[in-house]
């Protein structure tokens, strides 16, 4: 039960920091991104887990085994398409930016986000021609957190 515990604090932990965006709203879910109305929106999806042991260093005292934790946040945001996109398009990447932010500011901060890795981040704009029209921005970020236990 430990391992579970230990990994379900750090996504408690992660999307409790998420949910600190004020833009969001708290809709910051767990889970397996899925189709929304809502934007913006943020899915938080533990992916794996590798897990190493250092047998050079392990003692009673010291923890034997490495967790690193993959995560994929993604970010969609949706705006009308008839709006200027040059101007939105940069304010839709600011607001994916304001997620970045927030790791940033948790990386920083001992102990917890000592061990979050810089986050890489993925666009994607897509133009849907329905009525009315509108375009939809994802952000794919993935983020490693390694942690002993």
């Amino acid at each position: 039960m430990i391992y579970e515990s230990n990994v379900d604090s750090i996504i408690e932990e992660l999307i409790t920091r998420l949910k600190e965006i004020e833009r969001l709203e708290n809709r910051v879910y767990y889970g397996f991104p899925e189709v929304t109305r809502e934007f913006p929106t943020l899915w938080v999806h533990f992916n794996r887990d590798e897990v190493e042991v250092d047998l050079d260093v392990a003692t009673v005292s010291t923890p034997l085994v490495q967790h690193t934790l993959f995560f994929t946040l993604v970010y969609t945001d949706r705006w009308n398409a008839s709006e200027e996109p040059s101007r939105n398009e940069d304010l839709k990447i600011e607001r994916v930016g304001e997620v970045i932010d927030k790791l940033r500011e948790y990386m920083t901060n001992y102990p917890k986000w000592e061990l979050l890795t810089y986050p890489t981040i993925e666009f994607d704009m897509t133009r849907r021609e329905m009525k009315p029209s509108y375009i939809l921005l994802r952000g794919v970020i993935e983020v490693q957190i390694r942690k002993k236990w």
